[in-house]
């Protein structure tokens, strides 16, 4: 799940714990609603020590370090397939914009979301008539 995983050389480098820091905080925190500000008071450091810890450990800005962790988890519910619609597991990880998440989940995964969740729950969860939508 996190990113700094398996990183080697790098373990004791200030922006590499920073960026560990802020990634668990991320983690735990994925479906409140977060900022870069509410991060970066949460790791104890400026907004612009966050930004270069993680754009230098990770190539990732903070906001799209939190989308990539909630995208993450996204995904994991709906391969769980557990009888929720999309939308419902989609704000459950802190998604607000609907269509924003489908278009990013699409890219990412080169699937729409509801497909995801009719194949995990045998083609009859989230879209209950005539499987899943393309487009």
């Amino acid at each position: 799940m996190f990113a700094l995983d398996g990183a080697i050389g790098l373990e004791g480098h200030p922006q590499r714990r920073l960026a560990r820091r802020a990634e668990e905080f991320m983690a735990a925190h994925f479906t409140e609603a977060l900022s870069v500000p509410i991060i970066a008071e949460a790791t104890d450091v400026s907004v612009r020590q966050l930004q270069d810890a993680l754009r230098g450990m990770l190539e990732q800005s903070p906001r799209e370090r939190l989308t990539a962790l909630r995208m993450e988890q996204a995904r994991l519910h709906l391969l769980t397939g557990s009888g929720a619609t999309v939308i419902a597991k989609v704000l459950d990880c802190g998604f607000s914009h609907l269509g924003s998440f489908a278009e990013a989940y699409r890219a990412a995964y080169g699937e729409a979301p509801s497909a995801k969740l009719w194949r995990a729950e045998g083609g009859a969860g989230a879209i209950r008539k005539g499987g899943p939508r393309s487009g």
